[in-house]
Formats: structure tokens, sequence, C-alpha cells
């Protein structure tokens, strides 16, 4: 019988293939997002995935967008210096729309 492959693998391996570079780092990124992004980002925007090198974030409102629009190369910096490079090269900011 074989030893089954361990969960982390596995969604390393899917996210590799999906273009996520440092799989690890990406996921940490995703559960993690409180803890690892700065201010005013950790308290407005919600990571949404990492694909490519784009982070996409999902905000509440267009007046959010703007401000962390302003924001984003601080934003890139910080993953960057906190997680490596290559792993976030650009954000994609989209506004949530609730009915």
């Amino acid at each position: 019988m074989t030893e089954p492959t361990p969960l982390g693998d596995l969604l390393g391996n899917l996210l590799s293939g999906l273009g996520v570079a440092n799989p690890e780092n990406a996921i940490a990124l995703l559960e993690r997002w409180d803890e690892l992004a700065p201010a005013p980002w950790a308290d407005r925007a919600t990571p949404v995935a990492v694909r490519d090198g784009v982070l996409e974030v999902g905000v509440a409102d267009g007046a959010t967008a703007s401000l962390l629009r302003y924001q984003e190369a601080q934003l890139i910096e910080h993953l960057t210096e906190t997680l490596g490079s290559g792993l976030v090269a650009s954000v994609k900011i989209t506004v949530e729309r609730h009915h």
C-alpha cells in the first residue's frame, strides 16, 4: 500500500500548476493576511487569490479601492520583504457588490 500524499503537497502542486510562485508563501499570505498585510490593507481588504504574481483583493467600496490603489507599491514592497520576491508583483482591487 502506498503512503497517502499530504494535503499540503497536493495543494502546493495544484497552486504551482495554476502559476503561483512559492505556493507555501501564497497560502501563508491568504491564511495570515491580518498579520502579514500592513495597515490599512489588513483592515480594509480581503485577499481572494494570488495568481501569476497578481494579488487579488476585495474591498467594500470605491473610496476604499481608491485609497488602497495609492498604497499598492508599499504593500508589494512590504510583502516582498516579508514573503520573498516573485510572489506579488501587482495588485488587482475589486469592489465587492453586496445585494
